[in-house]
């Protein structure tokens, strides 16, 4: 929180951290410590291209076993069933903010796109507000 702030006051942003930026941080093992979170951190504010902050870091070793056995045959979708669980997704985004799309609160942020492809992507499926 203490280096989002300082981001801040320096670039003069409103950056927050959400609570699974904290847990995916917290799961880290930040072998660079300090700095390297505070590197991860100013990374994230750099690109975020004013929407939320998106951190890149890498899997350790038993995060990529993990990795590699949640993958298993058992947890393949469908197609269908993949484009019914993106769907649901849109709409659950659109719903919970009541339609925006643009903006800090809006459907594109919470999905990390920019409006414009939401926009184009809730023609394209036919999407309706109270679905």
């Amino acid at each position: 929180m203490h280096f989002v702030k300082q981001i801040n006051i320096k670039q003069g942003d409103n950056f927050r951290l959400r609570q699974g930026d904290i847990d995916v941080m917290e799961a880290y093992d930040w072998p660079g410590n300090i700095r390297e979170l505070q590197n991860v951190i100013e990374r994230a504010a750099i690109t975020s291209n004013k929407g939320p902050m998106i951190f890149d870091l890498p899997l350790t070793a038993a995060q990529t076993h993990d990795a590699h056995k949640k993958a298993e045959p058992q947890n393949i979708l469908s197609d269908d069933e993949m484009q019914a669980m993106v769907r649901s997704n849109m709409l659950n985004a659109l719903n919970s903010t009541d339609w925006k799309l643009f903006g800090d609160d809006g459907a594109a942020a919470l999905l990390g796109m920019k409006p414009t492809t939401l926009a184009s992507r809730i023609k394209r499926m036919g999407l309706k507000a109270g679905e």
